[in-house]
């Protein structure tokens, strides 16, 4: 136990450590879970009664382990990461470059940002934020 936490105890045979923060007054419960991949996930219970603060500790391992055992990624994407993979899929299953530059005008998304060529066949999407008017540019691909 750090200078960081006071009370704490573990639970689950130690997946689970709940503790109160020691550089705060507050009887707010913080839990420590250890995922099925070994990383550490720590977030407030929002809970001063343990007994709670338990439940919604072992609610969160629940849902870990179920995510590992149906194969659901147990890290968050964001939007942009999933859909820079999923042109990259795309284009990689294309024939030539012609149907890349087709692919990319007919299915754009708009408002999302733009897929600007970096080298050789490497497309990253970029946002266009806003133009000097203050209203936001537009995204597509094909407008």
């Amino acid at each position: 136990m750090g200078n960081f936490e006071r009370d704490g105890f573990t639970i689950k045979g130690g997946a689970i450590r709940l503790y109160r923060r020691g550089d705060s007054k507050s009887d707010i419960w913080h839990a420590s879970v250890t995922r099925p991949d070994r990383k550490v996930d720590r977030f407030s219970t929002k809970t001063a009664d343990s007994v709670e603060a338990g439940r919604v500790a072992e609610r969160h391992l629940d849902r870990l382990r179920f995510a590992e055992e149906f194969g659901i990624p147990l890290d968050q994407k964001t939007f942009r990461q999933i859909s820079e993979q999923w042109y990259a899929e795309v284009l990689e299953r294309t024939i030539c470059n012609k149907n890349k530059e087709d692919f990319l005008q007919r299915h754009g998304v708009a408002g999302f940002g733009q897929l600007v060529r970096l080298g050789d066949d490497k497309l990253v999407l970029i946002d266009l934020g806003d133009d000097d008017r203050g209203s936001h540019a537009r995204g597509g691909l094909g407008k």
